[in-house]
């Protein structure tokens, strides 16, 4: 089993590379569509979710330095879907509305993201 990296997983590395250059190069150059509404949210559990896991493992509630498993993968997108596009919007309208295409950009990412992590029959689960 190869050693799981979490921040500097090259995934994760790469996610937030993206984020950089979506936020500073891309969405000032390019009109509203998918750069400006959903790329950062298909990058959302790429770069989030070794960071959670990393400190997961630091407070021992992670056994291993595995690839994320799919569970952890797909908990976690559920998580952060229903906190960012349930809860947060109908506790504080004022900073956005729901939108399921966001649903489909965490879900996306987070496939893409655990067929890279668990390649090579790594995965475990």
């Amino acid at each position: 089993m190869k050693r799981f990296r979490y921040g500097f997983d090259p995934v994760c590395v790469s996610a937030w590379a993206l984020y950089a250059l979506n936020r500073f190069v891309i969405k000032p150059q390019v009109g509203p569509g998918f750069f400006h509404s959903h790329f950062n949210d298909v990058l959302v559990i790429p770069a989030a979710l070794p960071w959670l896991l990393w400190s997961y493992r630091l407070f021992g509630w992670r056994a291993d330095d595995r690839a994320p498993t799919w569970r952890e993968v797909g908990a976690h997108t559920v998580i952060w879907a229903v906190i960012c596009e349930g809860a947060g919007p109908w506790m504080m309208p004022q900073y956005g509305v729901a939108d399921g295409w966001d649903v489909v950009a965490y879900a996306v990412g987070a496939a893409v993201a655990w067929v890279i992590w668990n390649r090579g029959g790594r995965a475990v689960e």
